[in-house]
């Protein structure tokens, strides 16, 4: 099964790099940066686009 699932993630991830290679120009990200309360740093990535 984590084989399969591992298969699954690179189909979708290689999917997903052409969707947003695509879209050039019609791509946005956001990032917020923030620690938590024993200081671990924590980084997010959003990223919205139009097809």
């Amino acid at each position: 099964v984590q084989k399969m699932i591992i298969q699954m993630w690179h189909a979708e991830f290689k999917n997903l790099k052409w969707e947003v290679a695509s879209s050039l120009g019609k791509v946005s990200f956001t990032a917020d940066i923030w620690t938590d309360g024993v200081l671990r740093p924590y980084l997010a990535v959003t990223t919205h686009w139009i097809q």
